[in-house]
């Protein structure tokens, strides 16, 4: 969701950029994710099984990660 700009400007300086760029990242980690477990889907229900390891593995990595980008 938005973050106010009041509650960031509140965090001082470096704080707010910092934090908005942490929510942003996480957004698009999510969407990434969603995305990711769409093809996941799509690929065993086309019995493409090593496509399906792959994506489980990144998927994987992402989740267990939250220092890696999008």
């Amino acid at each position: 969701g938005k973050v106010p700009r009041r509650a960031l400007a509140s965090c001082g300086g470096g704080d707010a950029e910092r934090l908005a760029r942490l929510l942003g990242d996480r957004a698009t980690r999510e969407r990434r994710l969603a995305t990711l477990r769409e093809m996941l889907s799509a690929a065993v229900r086309a019995e493409q099984y090593e496509r399906a390891a792959a994506l489980r593995d990144e998927i994987a990595r992402l989740e267990n990660d939250p220092e890696l980008p999008a």
